[in-house]
């Protein structure tokens, strides 16, 4: 799948964080539940550092760089990792030209998704990474094949 960067239409958004909770080259941490989220179509993720936002929604503070943080999405209805061990940064508009990562719209395991540390460098306990998330309620709808009349 070849990715897209483009700035959407925002229909809906939601902020998640994900605790870093222990320090150790190759951790794994999962988003924890996000009832809202559950049934929604994702399209788009977005990450945050501290020079954007500096405390997440549950008081820790924001990581500074996201750097050595890894990235992965899985697919609710076919188990694929659909973005494996990508690097966080590369869903930072900061550090994009102000560009949006987006994807086709599906349903993700949020449980089963999340980040693992390839690098502990400039990272701390209790701090957390942010993500912005772009969603519809409902299935996006397809484009209808454009028929041609012939005379």
């Amino acid at each position: 799948m070849t990715p897209e960067y483009k700035n959407p239409t925002l229909v809906k958004s939601y902020f998640a964080s994900i605790k870093i909770t222990s320090l150790a080259v190759n951790q794994k941490f999962n988003f924890l539940d996000l009832p809202q989220l559950r049934n929604a179509f994702v399209y788009a993720i977005e990450t945050y550092t501290a020079s954007s936002i500096t405390i997440a929604p549950d008081g820790t503070t924001i990581v500074p760089i996201a750097t050595g943080i890894n990235f992965t999405l899985i697919d609710r209805n076919t188990r694929n990792e659909f973005i494996r061990q990508c690097p966080a940064l590369s869903f930072n508009r900061n550090a994009n030209n102000g560009r949006l990562f987006t994807f086709k719209a599906r349903q993700i395991d949020w449980q089963s998704s999340g980040i693992s540390l390839s690098s502990i460098a400039g990272l701390a306990v209790n701090q957390s990474i942010g993500f912005n998330i772009y969603y519809m309620d409902d299935k996006p709808q397809s484009k209808p094949n454009a028929t041609r009349r012939r005379n």
